[in-house]
């Protein structure tokens, strides 16, 4: 009796676990599940959350599940949800792995509400379809490429609290088009906002105290710049400089330019300074310019003629790169080096003369340009040399060495043809030789084919009439 009570005793409490306590199954010792997210216990008593199911298409995540509190998201957690379109996530949470939203196509809305200070590298990456996200005023620092290829980004701001903005944080993103870096920022590093689409005007605070030359690299809608009051970077008619004027650091791409006379301020232009600027048709740069940097004016497609002062005594690598309509270039005397590509792709480029002056003259730097695909029709594109190209002028020991340079290429070309030529008549006549030794030994074979049957004919011929003597003689015996 008191076995049969002890056993009711026991299946009554089972029962009531399953039906009053929470709805989680247990995968493991360390990990359990409510259907929708998986979570790992972190020690403590707090968990993580470490999968969320593929079809879920909004998430909130709790502060406490099954007696733990949820404190963190892991790496990748909700990586590849392309179901998933918003999510909420609470105060509790205060730590966030990389990765966290990877490649969640269909998100559209994430709230976040908790003590998180920064946002990891890749965590909304791929988010094509991320219109917003709400960032708690704990967030600090944006790290690399959190925000890459946001595509429908425009509703988003940064908040105020935010410092740092790491490299390639918007890469390729679509932002809105009166972008503000909020008064607190203090760095911007390499790429932050790399090829932003829609972004026309940026607005720069007092705070910012370094930003990297390529920071607003590619922004191909971008017109102009404002700056705060007090910022160590200025803002003249939209194009944005340092100390006072002395340093050009970028031009805005979609800004109309024409043919641009440059401030008598400028000493220095900065790397990528005029990048992809497709309305700038001539520079005037004056007497005071003497440093330009890499791919300074690299994709300027509208540009067509230059004339480079002896005061700038570099053009540096990949300087005037891809400057499809660049015609007409002159060098005057005090120019002293041309770096690799200065002015390679620039296909309608025919000719050049050099000053004495130059004795450095970079790889691919004059008289080359890229195919569109390869020879087979890939997408390998090839380098090669432009017909007729002329260098004059010049006496310096490299200025002959480059142009013997572009003309082996030709005679190259001419003893790659004549090898191939002759290399055709050796096969041709090598084929004839062997296809003559084959018919030669073939035909031997034949004739004494022919010689051994016509032996064996008689041979038979022979002995068949001492067979016939031999029968007469048996039969005259007979």
């Amino acid at each position: 009796m008191k076995k049969s009570i002890i056993k009711i005793a026991c299946l009554f409490t089972v029962c009531g676990l399953l039906l009053c306590g929470p709805q989680v199954s247990a995968e493991s010792s360390n990990t359990f599940t409510d259907q929708i997210i998986t979570y790992e216990k972190a020690g403590g008593s707090t968990v993580k959350v470490i999968q969320c199911s593929e079809k879920t298409t909004s998430v909130k995540i709790p502060e406490e599940i099954d007696g733990y509190k949820v404190t963190a998201i892991g790496e990748k957690a909700f990586a590849d949800c392309t179901s998933l379109k918003e999510v909420s996530l609470p105060d509790s949470i205060t730590n966030m792995g990389s990765a966290a939203f990877y490649g969640c196509t269909a998100l559209e809305n994430v709230r976040f509400t908790g003590g998180v200070d920064a946002v990891p590298e890749q965590t909304f990456y791929g988010c094509t379809s991320l219109k917003n996200v709400e960032l708690p005023p704990s967030v600090k620092t944006i790290y690399s490429y959190a925000f890459a290829y946001c595509l429908d980004f425009s509703e988003f701001r940064l908040p105020s609290t935010v410092e740092n903005i790491g490299l390639g944080a918007f890469y390729c993103s679509q932002l809105s088009d009166d972008f503000e870096i909020p008064e607190g920022v203090l760095n911007i590093e390499d790429m932050a906002f790399y090829s932003c689409a829609g972004m026309e005007r940026v607005s720069l605070p007092k705070s910012l105290k370094n930003m990297s030359a390529y920071a607003f690299f590619a922004c191909t809608d971008l017109m102009e710049f404002n700056t705060a009051e007090g910022c160590k970077y200025t803002a003249n008619d939209g194009i944005l400089y340092l100390n006072d004027g002395a340093e050009l650091v970028l031009c805005p791409s979609a800004k109309e330019l024409g043919n641009f006379k440059l401030p008598e301020s400028v000493k220095v232009i900065d790397d990528g300074a005029f990048f992809a600027n497709t309305s700038l048709t001539g520079i005037e740069f004056g007497s005071n310019v003497t440093s330009i940097g890499e791919g300074a004016f690299s994709n300027c497609t509208a540009l067509e003629s230059l004339d480079i002062p002896g005061n700038i005594t570099d053009i540096p690598s990949n300087g005037f790169t891809d400057c499809g309509s660049l015609w007409r270039v002159t060098l005057r005397d005090g120019v002293k080096s041309i770096g690799r590509y200065a002015f390679f792709n620039c296909r309608q480029l025919k000719s050049i003369e050099l000053p004495d002056s130059v004795s450095s003259i970079g790889e691919y730097a004059l008289g080359y340009y890229e195919t569109e695909t390869g020879d087979s029709g890939d997408d390998e594109k090839q380098t090669v040399k432009m017909e007729d190209f002329e260098i004059t002028g010049g006496s310096g020991t490299a200025v002959e060495e480059y142009r013997r340079e572009l003309d082996s290429s030709d005679s190259n070309i001419v003893i790659i043809i004549i090898i191939i030529c002759i290399s055709a008549v050796v096969i041709a006549v090598v084929s004839i030789l062997i296809y003559k030794t084959i018919g030669n030994k073939k035909s031997d074979e034949l004739k004494d084919e022919e010689n051994i049957s016509h032996n064996e004919d008689d041979e038979e011929m022979d002995d068949t009439p001492e067979e016939t003597d031999e029968f007469r003689e048996d039969g005259e015996e007979q």
